[in-house]
């Protein structure tokens, strides 16, 4: 027997803005400016690119996620049955 559940997950909102961090500021007292880009004037290039980067964020960011949650039940295990259960 086996149960079939449907969901839809709930994205974060879409930004209409971006902000941009200068890599090489000009000078000490700009170092800390941010310049917002409008989504809207992006080209679709720029978009598959900022997809493509905010994927490979996402990925690594949800297997630290699960590394985390290893590590922390594998100290569980220990605490409760020393040497990591074995």
């Amino acid at each position: 027997m086996s149960i079939s559940i449907e969901v839809e997950l709930v994205m974060p909102a879409m930004p209409r803005s971006l902000s941009v961090k200068t890599l090489r500021p000009m000078s000490l007292d700009s170092s800390h400016d941010r310049v917002q880009v409008n989504v809207a004037d992006l080209d679709p290039q720029t978009v598959d690119r900022i997809c493509e980067q905010w994927a490979m964020e996402f990925r690594a960011f949800a297997a630290s996620q699960r590394k985390a949650a290893q590590i922390k039940e594998e100290a569980k295990s220990s605490f409760y049955f020393g040497d990591g259960g074995k």
